[in-house]
């Protein structure tokens, strides 16, 4: 969120040319194709970015692997491709500009509409996320784009109809309430995982555990709003108003000034993160002969959020360094993530040398009972 606040003084002096609504229509649309290009080129690479993670930083940076792989990074949480959702956000803010210089009032109808639409999207993307599996050896398009465009574009939506008092969005948040929240959210973005991450994480299998869970993050989400509200008021809105008097204050030649020496700072900064991320890339971390583990997932199939990885350690622990190794679900005490559900058992590795990853799976109601063989000469199923 830093480096894309740091991309505001570089786009601008171009946002700042945009005085009619069209221009700021193409230009979000222009913001979202250039990131579902992005989108689709890592779809088409994913082979030789996965390839490359696997020797510049080891299993635990590829595929399926499903927390620090390096091309959930690059989707999710890289500025350079996050950057145009900012830039789709300011692109918005100029149509509504546009639309109170022009007094240009869309019906009721039609901005209700958009807003339904928007939502809708939203829970589609949520839904189907649920009812799907972790992403496997590869990541459909669908996994790539529901980490960025596939929610920021619903989400333009809602905050163009929003943006209309007229319509039933635009009262319904036009409350002071929310308004006070919404104002502190920048803050709750950036300390909400730092306070989520004090508390326990709770593997819910009963209806019980699933209220201690709930009961957790509503507690942590109510601490981080908390936090998020003394930070803006205490930090955020007097640095700001800082920021705006030094700016209104300077020269014309001196904001220009101000602008180059953001860009060569900024293109430093992105300079030193490459650099400190490729450091230790020059060589292949895969060293380890036979097999190595990438994910080991036993019931993911049932609640992948609770379930996904939770055999990792266990099949690593067993088959790691091995050529060839047999591996039970019923004799590694996992435990049962999803009582009364047929879980999937599935695994994945990487053999030294090899392009690719190799996985397996045992997908039925006899999957605890089943055994998956991992191999690095060939991949079968025993049962």
């Amino acid at each position: 969120m830093v480096l894309l606040s740091l991309f505001f003084p570089l786009v601008c002096p171009v946002l700042a040319r945009i005085r009619t609504a069209p221009a700021a229509i193409l230009c979000a649309i222009g913001a979202g194709t250039i990131e579902l290009g992005i989108d689709l080129a890592v779809y088409m690479l994913q082979g030789r970015i996965n390839l490359f993670a696997l020797h510049a930083y080891g299993t635990g940076a590829a595929l399926p692997n499903w927390k620090n792989t390096l091309l959930l990074w690059i989707v999710y949480f890289s500025p350079f491709c996050r950057v145009w959702e900012f830039v789709l956000g300011c692109c918005l803010a100029k149509l509504h500009e546009a639309w109170l210089a022009q007094d240009f009032r869309p019906s009721r109808a039609l901005l209700d509409i958009a807003a339904i639409v928007g939502v809708g999207a939203i829970g589609w993307v949520f839904w189907f996320t649920a009812h799907k599996p972790p992403f496997g050896a590869a990541m459909s398009l669908f996994d790539i784009g529901r980490n960025n465009i596939a929610l920021a574009a619903p989400i333009a939506l809602i905050l163009v109809a929003a943006a209309q008092p007229v319509s039933s969005a635009g009262r319904l948040l036009s409350a002071r309430w929310l308004v006070f929240l919404g104002e502190a959210s920048f803050a709750l973005y950036l300390v909400h995982i730092i306070i989520y991450r004090r508390f326990p994480v709770v593997r819910w299998e009963t209806a019980s555990q699933l209220l201690g869970h709930l009961g957790a993050l509503a507690l942590a989400f109510t601490l981080a709003t908390c936090v998020a509200i003394l930070l803006h008021f205490g930090l955020e809105v007097p640095a700001r108003r800082r920021i705006r008097s030094c700016y209104q204050a300077a020269s014309l030649e001196q904001r220009r000034r101000l602008v180059r020496l953001g860009s060569i700072g900024l293109a430093a900064l992105v300079g030193a993160a490459a650099t400190y991320a490729l450091r230790d890339a020059a060589g292949d971390a895969v060293t380890q002969s036979g097999i190595s583990v990438v994910s080991a997932t036993y019931g993911g199939n049932c609640r992948w959020i609770s379930a996904r990885g939770n055999a990792t350690g266990a099949v690593a622990a067993a088959c790691n360094g091995k050529d060839a190794c047999t591996f039970s679900a019923g004799t590694a005490r996992i435990g049962d993530p999803a009582p009364g559900c047929a879980k999937e058992f599935t695994a994945a590795w990487f053999c030294k040398g090899d392009r690719t990853i190799r996985s397996s799976s045992a997908a039925d109601e006899r999957a605890m009972i089943s055994a998956l063989q991992l191999s690095c000469n060939a991949v079968t199923r025993e049962e």
